[in-house]
């Protein structure tokens, strides 16, 4: 995707930096994800994701940061 390919163009200290919007870009392709193998049900009921899966997802989004961070 787009999105993967502008990553792979980040210097590491932009990826510290953008931390926090990676976590929340995790959060958002999770959601997408969701509502499409739903096929949308969004006026029928919210989409969510449980705390674990939040959890989950950032944990993953620091791990790899770190890892590129120390890998470079």
């Amino acid at each position: 995707s787009e999105f993967e390919a502008a990553q792979a163009h980040l210097v590491p200290a932009d990826r510290s930096a953008l931390l926090p919007a990676e976590i929340m870009g995790q959060f958002y392709r999770r959601l997408l994800s969701k509502m499409t193998r739903e096929r949308f049900p969004v006026l029928n009921k919210r989409c969510r994701l449980t705390r674990f899966e939040k959890l989950a997802l950032a944990l993953s989004a620091i791990l790899r940061t770190r890892w590129t961070l120390h890998s470079n």
